[in-house]
């Protein structure tokens, strides 16, 4: 008989624990929840705060970058640079690159 109580004791003990820790698990899952909220929320903040931040510090980016002048390198000429094997089809200016505009120019202006 005091066996019977003992091992019905036990399974009252077993079916508590069981009981109380679905219950802790419920309440831990919410205080989880609560928190993923918290931060969703902190996050969203986070967003709306960077995203009109991000767009200022580009726009003074292009401006400023676009406010600087860019120069280009002055052209080098090289004596390898112009050799010609094979006369142009043009007579006027033989030495001159079909689209050399430059050449083209400075050609006309010596004749």
């Amino acid at each position: 008989m005091s066996a019977g109580l003992f091992s019905a004791a036990t399974r009252a003990g077993v079916a508590r624990n069981a009981m109380t820790r679905v219950a802790r698990r419920n309440f831990s899952a919410e205080s989880h929840q609560a928190h993923h909220e918290a931060t969703m929320k902190q996050w969203e903040k986070v967003t709306k705060m960077a995203i009109p931040l991000i767009g200022v510090l580009a726009a003074a980016n292009f401006f400023l970058h676009m406010s600087h002048g860019h120069h280009e390198a002055p052209e080098k000429k090289y004596t390898y640079q112009s050799i010609v094997h094979k006369k142009f089809p043009w007579s006027e200016c033989p030495q001159c690159g079909f689209f050399e505009t430059e050449c083209w120019a400075k050609c006309r202006a010596e004749k």
